[in-house]
C-alpha cells in the first residue's frame, strides 16, 4: 500500500476587494465587542518543533505530545518530507494512520485528504 501524501498548494488571492466587506469591517472596528477582543492579553505560543522532531514523536507513538497545529504542519509538509526521506516515508505514514485510529478528527482529516487525492487524479 502506498502512503504518499499529495502536496497541497494554495492559490494567490486576487487583488479584488469587495467594497461591502470593507465598509462592514470599518463599522465593526467601532463595535464594543471587537474593542474588548483587542484588549485581551497576548498569548505567547511556544516554539513549534521541526518536522524531524514531530516525526520522531510520531514514530515513538507519543501522539499525546503533538499539538493540533503541529499535526496540520506535519500533514501539510508530509509529501515534501517523503521525497527528502524516502527510507522513512512508509514507516511514518503507517504510524500516522495507526495514531489516527484513536483520534477521529485526525482520521477524518486523513480520509478527506485521501478523497481529495483520488478525485484530483
Amino acid at each position: 500500500m502506498n502512503y504518499e501524501f499529495r502536496s497541497l498548494s494554495l492559490t494567490q488571492a486576487s487583488g479584488y476587494q469587495p467594497l461591502e466587506l470593507v465598509k462592514l469591517a470599518q463599522q465593526l472596528d467601532n463595535n464594543t465587542v471587537f474593542q474588548q477582543l483587542r484588549e485581551l492579553p497576548q498569548i505567547e505560543i511556544s516554539g513549534l518543533r521541526t518536522l524531524e522532531e514531530i516525526f520522531l514523536t510520531i514514530d515513538n507513538l507519543q501522539e499525546d505530545q503533538i499539538k493540533q497545529v503541529e499535526w496540520a504542519y506535519c500533514l501539510y509538509s508530509k509529501a515534501q518530507w517523503d521525497q527528502d526521506n524516502p527510507s522513512r516515508s512508509n514507516d511514518t505514514s503507517e504510524s500516522i494512520w495507526r495514531i489516527a485510529l484513536s483520534y477521529p478528527w485526525l482520521k477524518k482529516t486523513l480520509l478527506w485528504l485521501l478523497f481529495l487525492e483520488y478525485t484530483n487524479t
